[in-house]
């Protein structure tokens, strides 16, 4: 094998059902054996390698973050690399950014939108958004030629999507599985509304097994768990919290059921009652699980994002057992990303950040693609 070996030692690698002791060896950016070593190995005098002791660390999948329309664009260079160092801190190591184009932008201007990412030290997926006007064969037909399967519809009126020729849809979508998400626009559209919405869309997505996305929390139950591979949406932002903490507990009981959900790690927040009981590993992993491996098959990067197994991208979250374990109340409400902020994080088996200085590269990440997202179940 050609390149530096780096071996990381006596690690507890977190995973989304477990945290297990183990050694990551990493070679020319990818994980390539994630096991303990028994025996002593014998290396020839011309390889080189590190070893680093992760003795006192938990080992984590890098986070990724699915971006809203616009929040990195229009930005000078310098703001740019800024703005992806504050998302590097919080444990990100891949984004998902939803870039709107118009109906009149042909081929080289849809690409063009993508230029400011050019400057991005780290990967990247894309996700296109248009108005529901422009669902139409012939525009996603467009838009798949150009290589994207995740494709955002903005959706204002249940009649929209009522209008939508789904009939002719299905095929395409189905051939190039291609995945729907649905954004509601409009912060003056009522709950009951935005509810309604929902339903249609789900309906038509469920009946043509089109993999969707919904950005916002449901009020209430529309689906079973036999169509649910083909339904995500994030949780993390429930008004009623207690909601959220009773899937938390229903989660932690039953370990591994299917739950097509996935978070931001700066919204998802857990009730610290759940320390007290002995849950901290569990909720490290449901962490890893939410923010990591179910955003990386949500946006179809998985496993090579979002996951510790050979053949990953070798983009690893340093976290410091004492800080994990200590320094939080136990009558609060705990903010993820202000208890697993990473002290290292490594992507691509390079170290961009360590103990508060950061080392990335300006235009060292890569747009991912192809995108699989109807690959894996969440």
């Amino acid at each position: 094998m050609d390149g530096l070996l780096t071996i990381i030692r006596n690690a507890s690698v977190v995973t989304q059902h477990a945290v297990k002791q183990t050694d990551i060896w990493i070679q020319n950016g990818k994980i390539v054996r994630t096991h303990p070593d028994t025996l002593r190995r014998e290396w020839s005098s011309g390889q080189a390698r590190v070893e680093i002791d992760a003795s006192d660390y938990y080992i984590l999948p890098g986070f990724l973050q699915v971006m809203k329309a616009h929040s990195l664009h229009y930005r000078p260079t310098q703001s740019y690399v800024q703005q992806i160092q504050m998302l590097v801190e919080q444990g990100i190591t891949t984004f998902i950014d939803t870039i709107k184009i118009g109906k009149w932008m042909d081929k080289s201007q849809c690409m063009y939108q993508l230029s400011p990412h050019y400057n991005s030290p780290l990967d990247y997926a894309v996700r296109i958004e248009i108005m529901a006007s422009e669902c139409h064969y012939d525009r996603i037909r467009q838009l798949i030629k150009q290589g994207f399967r995740l494709i955002q519809i903005v959706v204002c009126t249940v009649e929209e999507v009522h209008r939508i020729n789904w009939n002719s849809l299905y095929p395409l979508l189905l051939q190039e599985r291609v995945s729907l998400h649905l954004h509601i626009l409009g912060e003056t559209i009522s709950q009951e509304d935005r509810q309604i919405i929902i339903e249609a869309w789900l309906q038509y997505c469920h009946y043509g097994k089109i993999r969707t996305c919904i950005n916002e929390n449901q009020t209430k139950d529309v689906i079973n768990e036999a169509i649910s591979f083909y339904h995500l949406q994030p949780v993390g932002k429930l008004e009623e919290k207690q909601k959220e903490h009773g899937w938390i507990l229903k989660h932690l009981r039953n370990w591994y059921l299917h739950h097509s959900l996935y978070a931001s790690i700066k919204e998802l927040t857990v009730p610290s009652q759940f320390w007290a009981r002995g849950q901290a590993e569990r909720i490290l992993s449901l962490t890893v699980r939410l923010a990591s491996t179910n955003v990386a098959k949500l946006a179809g990067c998985y496993p090579v994002k979002g996951s510790l197994l050979p053949g990953a991208d070798a983009d690893l979250l340093f976290l410091k057992k004492d800080k994990w374990l200590t320094n939080h109340s136990i009558s609060t409400m705990l903010n993820l990303s202000e208890v697993c902020n990473p002290v290292r994080v490594m992507s691509k088996g390079v170290f961009i950040y360590q103990n508060g200085t950061h080392h990335s590269t300006i235009g060292a990440g890569k747009h991912l693609r192809p995108l699989r997202p109807y690959n894996y179940a969440m």
